[in-house]
């Protein structure tokens, strides 16, 4: 589920860091998810 909402808000532009507040999740969590995903 997370993994959906960090690739909609990662499209909308958002920081890694917005995202991370977001989602109440660690901004370094959101990177290390999109650099094996968006490679």
């Amino acid at each position: 589920m997370k993994k959906a909402l960090i690739d909609i808000l990662y499209q909308l532009h958002c920081s890694m860091r917005e995202i991370g507040r977001r989602l109440n999740i660690s901004h370094s969590t959101v990177s290390r998810y999109l650099n094996n995903v968006h490679k």
